[in-house]
């Protein structure tokens, strides 16, 4: 009984905003533009807050509806394995995400925002999904005579000869319009992050997220590519290079 009444307790309070808080709210803006735009479209985005608790689901649903986030909707972890639509799917555990990507979906390792306030030539990579998905939302836009909301921003180490032109055209290749790209030639990113200061940041490298990090920026790691699968430990955290 007592377990029972600490839990009812803990329960009433409604939860802080997470990490993923300020990219889920930019969601619903876009969601709310779209609608204006297309109102017999159900073309959008379609958020979902993932739990492993069944008993927490109606909690759950309380806590989004008092943080303004009504259009989110809550399921089961299983139900990850029942989509076959273009997802990104975002986690704090390294090896979730690994088997989503393993799945076929866009996934990234969510990391804690400590303050307050890749790219890769070989392959597709696990984004492209996901990024085709912002491509067309783009041209929604467009085709209304709109700019788009959604600002998307390539940032690589690659100087701007063959590995940026490479990766500019494959964005391309995707229906992706990118805003603004930064060829960086091996330079730190943190100069322009803190000047676009993006929703999320997505990287395949451990030390870029955590240069973000330390900037107070929200930052996902996206654990693909050779250098994660040779360097990844024992235990299964993440020691990429």
């Amino acid at each position: 009984m007592k377990e029972q009444k600490e839990c009812d307790t803990n329960q009433r309070e409604i939860l802080k905003p997470g990490v993923a808080f300020p990219f889920a709210k930019a969601l619903v803006t876009v969601n709310a533009h779209l609608r204006e735009l297309y109102p017999e479209s159900e073309e959008l985005f379609d958020i979902v807050l993932m739990t492993n608790n069944h008993a927490q689901v109606e909690y759950l649903r309380d806590c989004l509806n008092k943080l303004g986030l009504s259009q989110i909707s809550i399921h089961e972890e299983e139900y990850i394995s029942k989509l076959h639509t273009k997802i990104l799917y975002l986690t704090e555990d390294p090896e979730k995400a690994e088997n989503a990507i393993n799945n076929g979906h866009a996934a990234a390792i969510m990391f804690p925002n400590d303050k307050e306030d890749q790219w890769s030539d070989e392959g597709e990579g696990p984004l492209k999904c996901f990024l085709e998905a912002l491509g067309n939302v783009e041209r929604k836009f467009h085709a209304k005579g709109k700019n788009c909301p959604v600002l998307t921003y390539l940032m690589t180490s690659r100087n701007p000869v063959i590995p940026g032109t490479r990766a500019l055209k494959t964005l391309e290749t995707w229906g992706l319009e990118i805003t603004q790209a930064f060829f960086l030639s091996g330079r730190p990113k943190g100069p322009p992050l803190k000047m676009i200061r993006p929703h999320i940041f997505f990287d395949d490298q451990k030390p870029h997220i955590d240069g973000a990090r330390e900037l107070g920026m929200i930052s996902a790691h996206v654990p693909y590519g050779i250098g994660y699968h040779k360097l990844k430990g024992a235990s299964g955290a993440v020691i990429d290079h």
